[in-house]
């Protein structure tokens, strides 16, 4: 296990400052940010770079799966609802992340359904370690492999959950108050809150979280 901390903490090494595809557009503040951030962005890429060319050096590369993934995005105000870093809201820019994975023996391919951190357990489990239990003794998640969308996702910050639909938001807060938005972030005219939906992840919760 491998935590590469730079975009959190905009670190980078000098010469990426020098760099000449990675300069802010303007001197605007969020611009510099932004750049701040691609360059340790960069900088996590060498890593990478790094610890591929050293599982091959070692002969290790054929047999290890490696995954690559985050643990939230990061925001620039682009929902132009006055957010930015993480924690701040639910809005795709601080929810969707990377997910790459080097699988020996399997053939490249890219999947495009919704997925989640919770389908990473279940896909090793299963295709890594020969776990005969099904997923739902374990975890929420399902094998990525499968290639099924969820219909909803759960999505925790610091003080509160949201409810991920494929048409709708659903933030909800220790006050017992919520509210609906859409995709763009944008509070929706006529909410609807699913019985069955909320249901599921009381559900959930309660099996997996005290």
């Amino acid at each position: 296990f491998l935590f590469f901390d730079a975009p959190n903490v905009r670190s980078y090494p000098p010469e990426l400052a020098s760099d000449p595809g990675l300069q802010p557009q303007d001197k605007q503040k969020q611009s510099v940010k932004f750049t701040s951030y691609r360059r340790s962005a960069r900088f996590v890429d060498q890593l990478l770079k790094k610890l591929m060319a050293q599982l091959e050096a070692e002969g290790l590369a054929n047999n290890t799966v490696v995954v690559v993934t985050s643990d939230h995005g990061e925001e620039f105000d682009e929902s132009g609802a006055g957010l930015g870093g993480h924690g701040s809201g639910y809005t795709r820019y601080q929810l969707q992340v990377p997910l790459i994975i080097h699988w020996p023996g399997r053939n490249p391919a890219s999947f495009e359904h919704r997925s989640s951190h919770y389908d990473i357990v279940p896909t090793l489990m299963q295709e890594l370690l020969a776990c005969p239990n099904p997923a739902e003794d374990y975890s929420i998640g399902q094998n990525l492999f499968a290639g099924k969308s969820w219909r909803w996702l759960l999505a925790g910050s610091y003080y509160n959950y949201a409810m991920l639909e494929p048409d709708q938001i659903t933030v909800t807060y220790p006050s017992g108050r919520y509210e609906v938005r859409d995709w763009n972030y944008r509070i929706r005219a006529n909410p609807e809150v699913r019985a069955e939906v909320l249901k599921d992840v009381t559900e959930q919760n309660s099996r997996f979280y005290q």
